[in-house]
């Protein structure tokens, strides 16, 4: 499968996904050769196998805080790459993300006693999204979701595995966008510009 083809299988997914239409569970493949690797969030509402109506060994799923790409699941991923060949790589935000909220709340009123310092220690991950969406004079924190897509797009792309798979054609990554009211999934490209080309 290319990755133009397995882009297009799991937004028909997320298709069926609106539409009702859910597949009956299928056993896993005993084969570990899932057509794409989604990096998303660690939110509950959007379950990546769910919202992309996949069966078991379908997708290779990472979630983290945010969709941050620490080294480990940029390992994870170029392992996903190399030994499996997956041709595509999903990078999934969503919108109402509250650890991004979090950020902006911290960039605006500091630190609260509440929070600790490992919940810190993410909402510090995120401030470069934060502090680019309010730039020196505007201050807009509705850009943060699209910027910090647009941070963890260009942190996969600095990976020599991965640009070098991007570069012979095997691979694509690709940011989309889920709409938390209503699942619906949708590429970012529009929103994010070259980055994502």
């Amino acid at each position: 499968m290319d990755p133009s083809e397995a882009l297009a299988k799991l937004l028909e997914g997320n298709r069926r996904y609106l539409e009702g239409r859910l597949r009956p569970i299928l056993h896993a493949n005993p084969e570990n050769k899932p057509y794409a690797a989604v990096l998303g969030c660690c939110d509950s509402r959007v379950p990546p196998e769910l919202l992309f109506d996949a069966a078991p060994g379908d997708l290779l799923v990472l979630r983290t805080p945010a969709h941050i790409a620490e080294p480990t699941i940029v390992g994870a991923l170029e392992h996903a790459v190399q030994a499996d060949g997956v041709p595509l790589i999903a990078v999934l935000g969503h919108t109402g993300c509250r650890l991004l909220g979090a950020a902006v709340e911290l960039h605006l009123k500091g630190l609260t006693e509440a929070q600790g310092p490992n919940v810190h220690a993410v909402l510090r991950l995120l401030q470069p999204s934060v502090l680019q969406a309010f730039g020196s004079h505007a201050i807009d924190p509705r850009k943060v979701p699209k910027l910090h897509l647009e941070a963890t797009l260009r942190t996969l792309r600095k990976s020599f595995t991965l640009a070098r798979a991007l570069q012979s054609g095997r691979l694509q990554i690709v940011p989309l966008m889920c709409e938390v009211a209503t699942g619906r999934v949708d590429p970012a490209w529009e929103s994010l510009g070259a980055i994502a080309a």
